[in-house]
């Protein structure tokens, strides 16, 4: 039995199973309580379905900020300075679909929670790269 791609959302340690990965980040995205001016901290690398959940938050107030990323991964340091008081989310995929980088994501959760923060990432790639290798 095949199970489908999978989203971790490190709030409360869930993680919710999905038909796909856009699906999921739409149900993080709508679950979040946007108000006038929130963000959400993605980056220039990520996948333009991943991207299009939260940019439909605009309806709800909220813009996408993006970290750029530095030698084909998103670095800890550049998400640090994306993030801002109004940021309600940070949401990086596991592994680049443009360069196939892993990021480390308990570091990436960890800045998100250190300030009250969720943090999301889709996990589908790198299951994908480790049927492979």
């Amino acid at each position: 039995m095949q199970r489908g791609p999978s989203l971790w959302v490190r709030r409360r340690r869930r993680r919710v199973a999905r038909p796909t990965p856009r699906k999921g980040l739409a149900t993080v995205a709508e679950a979040l309580r946007f108000k006038e001016g929130d963000n959400v901290v993605v980056n220039d690398l990520e996948n333009p379905a991943n991207l299009y959940p939260w940019i439909s938050q605009r309806l709800r107030g909220s813009r996408c900020v993006s970290s750029r990323a530095a030698g084909g991964a998103v670095r800890l340091d550049d998400l640090e300075k994306a993030v801002d008081d109004k940021t309600k989310a940070i949401s990086v995929s596991h592994v680049e679909w443009l360069t196939g980088a892993r990021h480390d994501l308990r570091s990436f959760a960890e800045l998100a929670h250190a300030t009250g923060r969720t943090s999301s990432s889709t996990g589908y790639r790198r299951r994908a790269l480790s049927r492979s290798t």
